[in-house]
């Protein structure tokens, strides 16, 4: 009899159990089972969430979620919540958080879209005084007067990319990606007009640079307006608040890259024959003076351009890991 009851409800059982078993790359490969496994799952957790079908697709959901690869699981990252007193032990601990920070991801891809972005304008602050002066011949006056228009209309200019980006959904990265080409729109007028020796109207100069006061605009803005989401992404790796650690990172590099450019772009200048207060210049500094400012702007903003295309948080996904 015993015998008979327990072969009845393997029969029954094998009757109930007509879900074929799925592996977790079937669930990666099939979303819309995926979705619908894990709502199945959640729905009726105490029979179903030990079955193998529930384990594969929790799993699968690991690998696909965004920002899932900088995941680690819990026994494999623990918090040091005991840490030994004393200045050398503070100063240590110090290095090893801001170390630590690269670890994620989406801050490496912020940090160099940052100090790249940022550097850009700083090599071309540098030396467009002196491509105005002695590229195009005139007076420093010139360039007091399109700074000022540029910064004038970044006030605006911060508002419009405000705006792109709450109400009209824009993303950070086709945002930066916007002021990036318009700044490069610039730059590749001043190189023309420096070799064709154009003579330029002052109308259309004024122009130019309300472009690039409205395009610096975003490239500042966009950055540190960013930042703020980053923090979260790194509690749900580190399962810490380390916002003071990270602005710590982004200063520094801040300071170390601007005073490194500075420095090149003394070295730069002098190696090819720059006289300071000099009426004129030779042709190498000129043409130092052209590459610094047109090249390698342009360059630094290629580079962040293109880690744009990789830069994957938005307010949709910061959503997503605030759910996570």
């Amino acid at each position: 009899l015993n015998l008979g009851l327990i072969a009845l409800a393997g029969i029954l059982s094998a009757c109930y159990s007509t879900e074929p078993t799925h592996s977790v790359e079937w669930f990666v490969e099939h979303r819309e089972e995926l979705k619908d496994t894990i709502a199945k799952c959640n729905g009726n957790p105490g029979e179903l969430a030990a079955t193998p079908n529930c384990i594969n697709a929790k799993r699968a959901q690991g690998k696909i979620t965004w920002e899932a690869k900088d995941v680690r699981e819990e026994y494999e990252f623990q918090p040091d919540n005991q840490r030994s007193s004393g200045l050398l032990n503070h100063l240590k601990y110090l290095v090893i958080d801001l170390i630590s920070s690269f670890r994620i991801r989406i801050f490496r891809q912020h940090i160099l879209i940052y100090i790249c972005s940022f550097t850009a304008m700083d090599v071309f602050g540098s030396v467009f005084t002196y491509y105005v002066v002695y590229a195009l011949h005139h007076d420093a006056g010139m360039v007091s007067g399109l700074l000022s228009i540029a910064a004038f209309v970044s006030i605006p200019g911060t508002f419009g990319f405000m705006m792109l980006m709450n109400k009209f959904n824009l993303t950070p990265s086709a945002a930066l990606r916007l002021s990036y080409t318009s700044i490069m729109l610039v730059l590749a007028f001043l190189f023309i007009t420096y070799i064709g020796h154009l003579q330029v109207p002052t109308l259309l100069f004024s122009a130019v640079f309300v472009l690039l006061g409205l395009a610096k605009a975003g490239l500042y803005y966009i950055p540190w307006n960013i930042y703020s989401f980053i923090p979260d992404v790194d509690e749900i790796v580190t399962r810490q608040r380390r916002e003071g650690i990270l602005a710590g990172v982004m200063v520094l590099t801040r300071k170390s890259t601007v005073a490194l450019a500075i420095m090149l772009i003394g070295v730069v200048l002098e190696e090819n024959g720059f006289v300071k207060g000099g009426g004129t210049q030779p042709a190498s500094a000129l043409h130092a003076i052209i590459g610094l400012m047109v090249f390698a702007t342009a360059g630094l903003l290629a580079i962040s351009f293109f880690i744009t295309y990789r830069f994957k948080l938005t307010q949709k996904t910061h959503s997503i890991l605030i759910k996570e």
